[in-house]
């Protein structure tokens, strides 16, 4: 079974989301290990907590907007894909760690319609902070009328 969180700020700003992958216990007996591109296939990398009703449980945190390929691997080398995995691929199953516009319901194609209105609001900024910085005799920059000060774009 796999269950996401909601959207997590990691504290750097990017949306993180908090997968936990649970293997019930008549599933399987002895150590298991979330494998998959994510940690280079390496089964030591993520192993599942058995609980005391003996499922498998490991929670993993991954960058919102991907997809993962994963399998489980139980002892004596026996690999098993999880039943709630949105597809395949010849490696294993996957999964997709849903996007900011995904878990709020945003169709991906008014993404171009916000964006030309975020720019718009900061251009009207700008153009406000360079008009009053020029409105004041001698504590703006010496720069031209109608030239622009560079500015980083938020993407």
């Amino acid at each position: 079974m796999i269950r996401r969180s909601e959207l997590i700020e990691d504290g750097a700003g990017r949306a993180m989301v908090d997968v936990t992958f649970t293997v019930p216990a008549h599933v399987t007996e002895g150590p298991v290990s979330v494998v998959g591109d994510f940690n280079d296939w390496d089964p030591y990398a993520h192993p599942m907590a058995e609980q005391t009703d003996g499922a498998h449980v490991a929670v993993i945190r991954f960058p919102a907007g991907i997809t993962v390929c994963f399998r489980y691997l139980a002892h004596n080398g026996h690999w098993f894909d999880d039943p709630d995995i949105n597809g395949r691929d010849h490696r294993g199953g996957l999964i997709h760690i849903p996007r900011w516009d995904d878990a709020l319901g945003l169709d991906s194609e008014l993404d171009p319609v916000l964006d030309a209105e975020l720019d718009a609001e900061l251009d009207a900024e700008l153009d406000a902070d360079l008009s009053a910085e020029l409105g004041r005799p001698g504590s703006g920059p010496s720069q031209a009328k109608g030239e622009r000060k560079p500015r980083s774009r938020l993407k």
